[in-house]
């Protein structure tokens, strides 16, 4: 979706992030610099920085969302498939999951309702994407009788999204072996 140029843009934005620079006051020139293009590029894809910002957030969940795609191998049961999407969530949460915080910072409180509508469908569409890879899991539980008849597909939903997130908390006290574990167990009794 993004060219190679916006691509370098976002890593510049992340690396900037990542350095310690506060997005807040971060200006164009500084992401172009750091990017190694001139500003007058940044202005041929973005009409300002906080445009470039939510589209580095986007760009970012894109390549969230890919991961969690490549999770779910074809010939995997439905219970591999569940323990690779909660590996590949804990891993992008330890790995990345404060970029998307210091991308925020970058945006004043005000801002942030009028960033929400107009990039509205943009988000809708990534997480359609994600419903996506949870009920292409879901029938593959249907498939192999791990899901009773009796759970509909949004409780379904409810319960993997509550362990996927059980597996992202920053603040879980299980190693991720225990978490895994105990998490499937969680699955298994409240979809069985």
């Amino acid at each position: 979706m993004y060219t190679e140029k916006q691509q370098k843009i976002f890593g510049a934005v992340l690396n900037l992030a990542k350095q310690g620079e506060n997005l807040y006051t971060v200006k164009v020139q500084d992401i172009a610099t750091a990017a190694g293009v001139g500003k007058g590029t940044l202005y041929e894809y973005f009409d300002s920085k906080e445009e470039i910002l939510v589209h580095t957030m986007l760009w970012c969940l894109e390549n969230e969302l890919d991961a969690l795609k490549a999770s779910i191998a074809p010939g995997g049961s439905f219970e591999e498939d569940l323990t690779e999407l909660q590996q590949c969530v804990a891993e992008c949460m330890r790995q990345r999951g404060s970029i998307y915080r210091l991308i925020m910072s970058g945006f004043s409180f005000s801002e942030l309702p009028g960033l929400a509508e107009t990039y509205k469908a943009e988000v809708g569409q990534r997480l359609a994407e994600g419903r996506a890879v949870k009920a292409a899991l879901i029938a593959k539980g249907r498939a192999e009788g791990c899901i009773s008849p009796g759970c509909s597909d949004d409780y379904c939903h409810y319960v993997i999204d509550t362990a996927l997130c059980s597996m992202a908390s920053p603040l879980g006290t299980c190693t991720c072996a225990q978490g895994d574990r105990y998490s499937l167990t969680m699955v298994r009794k409240a979809l069985a």
